[in-house]
């Protein structure tokens, strides 16, 4: 590949770039355009032999102004699952931007919640443990402890779920196509905890 099909892959990058609005949400299809022509720049770099300066301090310019836009590309397309089909190499940084945008304020409480989320389980546990015996003894049969321990099944389950990998995954998806923001995803388990100790 020569030089010059690098400078090309190099405008066709910059100018998808330019194509976003500054204070405008991208859509899927821009968002699309600019990933595929980085995927050009880095094919188009990896085959040129010779490299010119000039083309190299371009290229860190608009990666830095791709990353200064990763918040606002992360919230109109779900790369996770663009990464799932195309499987891009682990050195193709622009394909993961939801590691490079910027914790949102909501993010630094996440450790309170996610605590919090943690006690509350506890409490719920240590309720079945202690109401189910009692049920049992006043002669309300199988189906009365059934009806007051399933949110505390629920509850385990949640549980068992945040512990796993897949949980966790399974999860984020639901969260996610209830359109919870995901800054808002730790304040969502702990709410739905809290509900299931009210029920």
């Amino acid at each position: 590949m020569t030089t010059s099909e690098l400078e090309t892959a190099v405008k066709c990058y910059r100018e998808a770039l330019f194509n976003l609005k500054e204070f405008q949400s991208p859509q899927e299809q821009e968002v699309l355009e600019i990933l595929n022509a980085r995927d050009a720049v880095q094919a188009a770099w990896s085959q040129c032999n010779q490299v010119s300066t000039t083309d190299q301090q371009q290229l860190v310019e608009w990666d830095a102004l791709l990353k200064s836009k990763a918040e606002q590309i992360t919230k109109v397309i779900d790369l996770a699952e663009y990464r799932n089909s195309f499987q891009p190499p682990a050195t193709a940084w622009w394909w993961r931007l939801e590691t490079e945008a910027p914790p949102h304020l909501w993010d630094r409480w996440d450790w309170l919640w996610r605590g919090l989320t943690v006690g509350s389980w506890t409490v719920n546990l240590s309720l079945l443990v202690d109401i189910v015996p009692r049920f049992l003894s006043a002669g309300t049969g199988v189906p009365g402890v059934a009806v007051v321990a399933f949110p505390s099944i629920l509850t385990l389950l949640q549980a068992r779920s945040e512990l796993t990998q897949a949980g966790k995954e399974g999860f984020e998806k639901l969260l996610n196509r209830l359109r919870i923001p995901k800054h808002y995803h730790q304040e969502a388990k702990l709410a739905f905890t809290l509900y299931q100790i009210r029920v």
